[in-house]
């Protein structure tokens, strides 16, 4: 069975709204397509007007943890500026580094 066989596509607007906004929506959206028997799902975000950072974030942060291959198609200008957008307030996050005290002990106040 080839993989395009085993891909299945979901247009995202038709299955949750046009305008995504929630992040308890983003869980539980991408808590369906983890239990999809697919191995590869797509992702069609052709009819997306909108999408929140906290949308965003979730669908990010949860879609790391998939053991599926997830492909994103059609998705607008806007919609990917915010998926940038939380990517690389991420990546920030990741840069930054821990001080080392060299031992010092530290006393909470």
């Amino acid at each position: 069975m080839s993989l395009i066989s085993r891909a299945k596509t979901i247009n995202v607007a038709a299955m949750l709204t046009p305008n995504l906004a929630l992040r308890e929506t983003a869980a539980k959206f991408v808590s369906y397509v983890e239990a999809l028997p697919n191995s590869e799902v797509i992702l069609d975000f052709s009819k997306v007007r909108t999408i929140t950072r906290t949308f965003a974030h979730e669908y990010c942060t949860k879609k790391r943890g998939l053991r599926k291959r997830i492909t994103e198609t059609n998705v607008s200008p806007d919609v990917a500026k915010m998926f940038t957008v939380v990517q690389n307030a991420r990546a920030k996050r990741e840069l930054c580094t821990r001080v080392d005290f060299g031992g010092i002990p530290i006393v909470n106040l």
